[in-house]
């Protein structure tokens, strides 16, 4: 019965047809990948995280509070990188 959970799992990560819901239960390591870039200073690398978090969230809970806190964290961040510059 495992073999048979563990086989449908690798289908699954492998299927053309949902990678990103597959995909989107683990948006926590973009997130996490994110918020260090941009305490960092990183701006490019956690705009580049944040856009990547807000696919996975879209692909896995559309129209949800989580893809709105992904796309106001996308901004703040864009935002930042903004006046970061001199």
């Amino acid at each position: 019965q495992l073999q048979s959970a563990l086989s449908r799992i690798d289908a699954a990560a492998k299927s053309a047809e949902l990678p990103q819901l597959w995909r989107s239960q683990f948006v926590w390591g973009d997130h996490g990948l994110a918020m260090a870039a941009e305490q960092a200073g990183l701006f490019r690398d956690a705009v580049e995280a944040y856009r990547s978090c807000v696919a996975l969230i879209s692909a896995g809970a559309p129209s949800s509070a989580y893809e709105l806190k992904y796309r106001m964290m996308l901004t703040q961040c864009l935002s930042r990188w903004v006046l970061s510059q001199p």
